[in-house]
């Protein structure tokens, strides 16, 4: 078994840069929207919005994506013009449809309101939704549409085909001391399509959900792109302690998340400011236990 190694946690500014990279790598997930979406509900934009009908489409940067998460297949949006994050355009004489073949759907707000940018996926903020149903059983082609008082501008993208974890099963327990826990995927992806969420506690009581960068916790089994390990020993060794009020003691257990993203990038129509991003992601996890 190894000791888990201590270290200071960073500075607060390098975790919110840590945690807009994690965001962007792993495609973030689908907004809970309960009460349905509505035309009808007012953007939260934090400020004064700015109505899309008074910006050139050039002025306007838009952040457009479809996820799916095995569950619910669903595509978001936001706009801003001000050059941050957080889009502050509200539609206003303009509307976003999204096209899946001969169905189009118009993207409007959740009439819960509330925004967290913590969950909302890239668009950092309450986004326009359309969930996607049937959900997709194979790579499917999209459009994003915005259409004006000028002509629609639109983007498109295309879904990767859907996968699924057949190994581990869910909530499946291994040895804290394994070598590894190996893992099969139903189609392939790359070796850097894998990351963990995770809590882990030593012996003492310390826990931690921190790790310093390591490339090496995941690696390909054979060459068929859908045999994979999860190197126990190389995360253990990774770990970043942040409530470390106790001794430091060897890891006794870890809640572990194994997440699988496959991210492809889309085509953003060229009249949108050219930092518009346009991504679709398949994303799946499953929860195993390390006792």
């Amino acid at each position: 078994m190894i000791p888990a190694r201590h270290a200071r946690r960073p500075a607060a500014g390098l975790a919110a840069l840590g945690l807009l990279a994690t965001l962007a790598s792993c495609g973030g997930g689908v907004v809970p929207d309960p009460g349905g979406t509505s035309p009808d509900v007012r953007l939260n934009c934090g400020g004064a919005c700015v109505p899309s009908d008074t910006l050139s489409t050039s002025a306007i940067t838009a952040f457009m994506y479809v996820v799916d998460d095995g569950v619910r297949t669903q595509a978001q949006a936001g706009f801003n013009t001000d050059g941050s994050i957080f889009h502050n355009v509200e539609l206003e004489g303009d509307t976003l449809w999204f096209v899946d073949g001969g169905r189009q759907t118009r993207m409007a707000l959740s009439r819960e309101g509330a925004w967290d940018f913590l969950l909302d996926l890239l668009t950092l903020g309450q986004p326009y939704l359309a969930d996607i149903a049937p959900q997709p059983t194979t790579a499917r082609d999209y459009q994003f549409q915005l259409r004006r008082a000028g002509g629609s501008v639109t983007s498109a993208v295309t879904l990767p085909a859907p996968f699924s974890f057949a190994t581990p099963g869910a909530s499946q327990v291994f040895p804290i001391g394994a070598a590894a826990v190996p893992i099969l995927v139903t189609r392939p992806l790359d070796v850097g399509a894998f990351s963990t969420t995770f809590l882990c506690t030593d012996a003492n009581g310390n826990q931690t959900s921190n790790r310093v960068p390591d490339g090496r916790s995941f690696s390909q089994a054979d060459a068929s792109g859908a045999a994979f390990q999860f190197n126990v020993p190389a995360f253990l060794a990774s770990l970043e302690w942040d409530q470390d009020a106790f001794p430091a003691a060897p890891v006794t257990r870890c809640d572990v998340t194994l997440r699988a993203v496959d991210s492809v990038p889309g085509t953003p129509a060229p009249d949108f400011h050219a930092f518009s991003i346009l991504q679709a992601t398949q994303t799946r996890s499953v929860r195993i236990l390390l006792r």
